[in-house]
């Protein structure tokens, strides 16, 4: 597949959007840099969000060799299915698509091969089934001798196929292994933030069970670093807030309350504490008032 990197900088130009914009909750300014400068491939995921937002078909800036999309419609689906939990489904596209994997690109297999994996421990059960598909994974050799997100996500998977196995001391071994390697990954480079979340609940997860919780606490500051950094709640402790007023005007103060609530979770979360601030008036006479002395620190 081919990135048309100066199409993709027109469209956003043309949105009178910057790179800061176009790139906020989807990945790094400098990946954006490197997609319209350097025509450089991102992953699946960042790839269908940056379409997404600038409101365009994938085929509008991408080329692939044979002219065909199915390969990309067909690793989108995967991954929206399995970053969704619905193993069972990823399981019938495979089954339905029956690729031609001679005609995927290294990272490709590797994603191939990761998902069967999934699909093989979640779908059928089988630890020895997925180990073999992921452990494919981690033999592929990278051209340019740099480790693919992929790699991180299948060893995390295999630390989750041991832990559903009830063998803690291998889960432990590749759960520490795949943060290290996460550690060591070019985080400029395009991640896919939600799959990069969705290996901190994992390893968070396994730790607190296994009561390691000291590194639980670490993982969980990176993560909500990351959310921070990201953006991903942006403006959504506002948008609860105004519902809260809303259901307050029409006196539907259960509603009013609830969306307050979470209007005072996110505003923490975005360290908003102007909002803070207001909410805490809102709430005040409501019979949440007491969840207001958790966050006395802040507002």
């Amino acid at each position: 597949m081919i990135i048309l990197g100066k199409k993709i900088k027109k469209i956003r130009k043309q949105q009178n959007l910057t790179q800061k914009d176009l790139s906020q909750g989807i990945c790094t300014q400098v990946t954006i840099s490197k997609i319209e400068n350097y025509d450089k491939l991102p992953n699946l995921i960042i790839l269908n969000n940056i379409c997404k937002r600038l409101g365009i078909p994938i085929s509008e800036v991408c080329i692939e060799n044979s002219n065909d999309h199915s390969n990309y419609v067909f690793f989108k689906s995967l991954e929206e299915l399995c970053d969704n939990q619905q193993y069972q489904l990823a399981q019938q596209l495979i089954e339905k698509h029956n690729p031609k994997v001679k005609h995927f690109t290294t990272l490709e297999t590797k994603y191939y091969n990761y998902f069967l994996g999934l699909t093989q421990l979640y779908v059928f059960k089988s630890l020895e089934d997925s180990l073999y598909y992921f452990n494919l994974v981690l033999l592929m050799e990278n051209p340019t001798a740099k480790i693919d997100f992929v790699d991180v996500l299948t060893t995390n998977a295999i630390g989750v196929a041991y832990q559903l196995q009830k063998d803690s001391v291998k889960a432990h071994t590749y759960f520490e292994k795949s943060i290290k390697q996460l550690q060591k990954f070019d985080q400029a480079d395009a991640i896919p933030y939600q799959q990069l979340l969705h290996l901190y609940l994992n390893t968070t997860g396994f730790f607190n069970s296994n009561q390691h919780y000291a590194k639980a606490f670490k993982l969980y500051k990176q993560a909500h670093k990351l959310i921070q950094k990201q953006n991903l709640t942006k403006r959504v402790d506002e948008l609860y807030y105004e519902m809260g007023n809303t259901f307050f005007a029409i006196n539907d103060f259960q509603k009013a309350n609830k969306n307050y609530l979470l209007a005072l979770t996110t505003a923490y979360l975005n360290e908003n504490k102007t909002l803070l601030t207001e909410i805490k008036d809102k709430l005040v006479d409501s019979p949440f008032n007491q969840v207001l002395a958790l966050f006395e620190d802040t507002i």
